[in-house]
This record gives C-alpha cells, structure tokens and sequence, in this order.
C-alpha cells in the first residue's frame, strides 16, 4: 500500500463527508497507541490545523506515565499544542459503580468537551477505524440493544469526528509501517478480562472465517441502520407528540392513547429511556397500565407514578440524591438499579433469614411513611446485636466497607431511625421478637 494513497484517501473521505474543513480548528484524542499516532500523522500531512489531548489514567503505573511523556514529546517534535489530564480512573469507577471502560470512556468524553468549550475547537478527532466498529455492535448486542445499538459508532456525533472508520486495522498497520511511525503499546488489549478484548481476540477471529470481509460487511450495514434509525426516529416522534404533552415541567403519558396500539411498549421506551430508567424498569412500568393508581418507579433524576389513565413523569426533588416515600399501602418500590418489595408476614412465615438482602424487621415499631434514601454524614443507628448507637461511618470502617460501596448502600428510615443499613445490617430497636406480632419483610433485589 503506498502512503500517499491512502492519505488521498483519508483527505477525500473527510471531504465527501464533510467532517471538517481546513479552516477549523481540531482537538486529536491521543493515546499513543498506533490508531491515534496514524490519526495524528494524516491530520498533519492533510495541512490540517490541530492540538494533541492525553489523558492518563493511572491504569497501568509506570507505562501510563511512559505513554505521557510519549505523547507529549509528539506534540513538541511537531510543534503541536499539547493538553493533559490524569485521573483516577479506578475510583471513578468504583465510586459510580461502573465498569472501568465505562469510566475511562466518562472521564475521556467530559474532559474533551471541556477543553473544545475552553479553547474553541471546533472537533474533536477519535481513531476508531473498521475493526472497532465490529467490535462495539458485537458487544452492544451481547449487552441488549435496541435498533440504534445496531448503528455502532457513528461517523460524525455532534462535535466528535471518526475520520479513520474508512480504513480497517490492517491498512493502519501497513500506513504506520511504511511511514515507519513509532507508537506505544498498551499490553492491556491484550487482557480478555475486558470484554471488548475478548470479543476483539476470540469472537472476531471465528467471523473471519466465516466472513473475511466481515469488517467492510459490518460498516455497511452500520451505515444502513443508520439511515433505518433516522426513519423510524421520526416516525415514532410523530407518534410520541400525539400521546405525550408536558404541562407545568411535568410529562403526561395517556394510557387510552396507547393501551390498544400493538406497539405501546415501543412508545414507552422511547420516551422513558430520556429520562433515565432502564430497560428492567420499563418492562416493569409497561406492565403497570393495568395496576393500581400511585405506584411509584424512580430513575436517578425522575420519578414516574402511575394515575387512574396516565403516567405523570416529574424531576426529582434531588437529583443526585435518593429519597423516596414509602407509604404503608406500597408494595413495591423501583428505582435505577434496584427494586425494594414490602410485605407483613408472620412468625412461622420467615425463611432464608440469612440472606443479607432480607430484612425482617418489628412492623408494630415502624412508623410511616418511610423513606428510602442514601447515607449522610452523621447518621447513626444501633446495629442488630449492640447496645450502643454508632455513627454509620464508623460502622462502615469496622465492616471494611470501602468508598465505592458506600454510595450504593440504601437505607431505610422510620421517622429518624435509620431501621436497615441494606444490605448489611438491621437496627437493633427494630428486631423481631417472640412477641412480634407482626413482621414487616423488606427484599432488596439489585439489577
């Protein structure tokens, strides 16, 4: 393959797509890796106008630092402004109870907005190429999808730009061999812990059999789903206006304007994903047009609750904060990634009294409503087998509760009294007893 062929190439995709011109100004996301470095080398040879951004992540201690200084003395052989963050990816992650790629992919993409907004750049490059584009439908399919998960990354996203998804990882590695480029290399693709590693090592290569040209075959279809998307988008957002009206910052949902329509849980979807619930809980609000008035169904920064013929959707009195009213008459309570289930049993009605996502508690004690919420500074409670009341964040130093956890622990309270530390430990003031009459059975179920 020569080189300038496939930077003509590279200029003429860019111009047949109109992903930027050479009067703007361009932010290049950088690792150092081979993809980013070919990136950086064509932007250069097009006489395009760009900045070099790293982030490091911590990730892998001395290599992390080693890839830095890479990156940074690129932008200095190339007289290119140079911008750089390190995070602790590892406690973002553990902190917001996700996965490290979803962290690096949060920090990565704030940051870069931040820097365009701060420093006027009109896009931001990424190196996502072919190969890449396989890689997250497959991925988005093993984690369920909806028909937009089929369109994997698009081209061009608001101010983020894939100039390279016309190449495929082969063609990268023969242009940065030709060109002789150096790069670095992160020995964590090659750790199948990750799931995008996994697939990229040991599912793709089985479809390359089947297909060689799997990756021209997948950007092809990705392009038409694309184009699938944007017709159904609008078809269903006639739909959603005909059913749906906002009235005072709140969200009407008519059940008689869809209980009949064959696809109401389409509807449903479309308009509840925006407002951040997840797909566990919209089956579970599909199936509520038929329950009772009041129940109620939470997402981080919403709540919806089910009236006699509609769904009303309203902000959350805090949105970065959990609580939640819990009224004697409610059976379940549903919020972003968990359910709570309520029932009054009797004695001989208690099992798996072990389970620490079981809690019974004294219902002639409780007063209500309750209130579902996460831990503050300066709670305390009396936990189940002591005497004395203790501070929450003592407790949780002698559990070894570490941070991360800490912020997905729910509490349930009784007036002032924290009654459950879920899922760890019930107050002692709140026990059952031999005398208990009747016994209020709480069970915590993650999603």
């Amino acid at each position: 393959m020569q080189t300038e062929l496939f930077l003509n190439r590279f200029i003429s995709f860019v111009e047949k797509n109109q992903l930027f011109s050479a009067k703007d100004k361009l932010l290049i996301a950088t690792s150092g890796g081979i993809d980013s470095i070919v990136l950086c080398d064509l932007i250069r040879e097009a006489g395009f106008q760009y900045a070099i951004a790293h982030m490091n992540f911590q990730l892998r201690e001395e290599e992390s630092d080693l890839d830095e200084q890479f990156v940074r003395e690129l932008a200095e052989k190339n007289k290119a402004e140079f911008y750089c963050s390190q995070v602790g990816c590892r406690s973002y992650a553990k902190q917001n109870g996700i996965s490290i790629e979803m962290a690096a992919r949060e920090l990565r993409y704030q940051w870069f907005d931040e820097l365009a907004k701060s420093n006027n750049f009109q896009f931001i490059l990424t190196a996502h190429h072919k190969n890449d584009q396989t890689e997250s439908i497959l991925l988005n399919i093993t984690r369920g999808t909806a028909y937009q998960g089929f369109q994997g990354i698009k081209l061009k996203s608001g101010n983020i730009v894939r100039p390279l998804l016309f190449a495929d990882r082969e063609e990268i590695v023969q242009y940065a061999k030709e060109r002789n480029l150096v790069f670095r290399f992160d020995k964590s693709n090659d750790d199948v812990d990750f799931k995008r590693n996994r697939i990229r090592k040991n599912v793709i290569p089985q479809l390359e059999i089947i297909n060689p040209d799997i990756h021209d075959t997948v950007s092809r279809n990705a392009i038409l789903f694309q184009k699938y998307s944007d017709f159904i988008s609008h078809h269903l957002e006639q739909r959603i206006q005909k059913i749906s009206r906002i009235i005072d910052n709140k969200l009407y949902i008519d059940f008689e304007q869809i209980q009949y329509d064959a696809y109401y849980e389409l509807y449903l979807y479309e308009i509840l994903r925006i407002y951040g619930f997840t797909s566990m809980q919209i089956k579970s609000i599909t199936s509520s047009i038929s329950m009772q008035t009041g129940k109620k169904f939470y997402s981080n920064t919403h709540v919806l609750r089910v009236n006699r013929d509609q769904f009303v959707i309203s902000k959350s009195s805090s949105q970065n904060r959990l609580e939640i009213t819990v009224n004697k008459e409610d059976e379940i309570v549903s919020i972003q990634y968990a359910t709570i289930a309520f029932s009054v049993i009797r004695h001989k009605e208690i099992d798996d009294i072990k389970n620490p996502y079981h809690a019974y508690l004294n219902f002639d004690e409780i007063s209500f409503p309750l209130t579902i919420r996460n831990w503050r500074k300066g709670d305390r409670f009396i936990p189940y087998g002591n005497k004395g009341i203790k501070k929450l964040s003592d407790y949780f130093i002698d559990q070894k509760i570490e941070s991360g956890e800490k912020n997905n622990i729910i509490l349930l309270v009784s007036g002032d009294d924290i009654i459950w530390v879920a899922p760890h430990r019930i107050d002692e003031r709140y026990k059952v007893s031999s005398n208990s009459n009747r016994i209020l059975k709480v069970v915590l179920t993650r999603k």
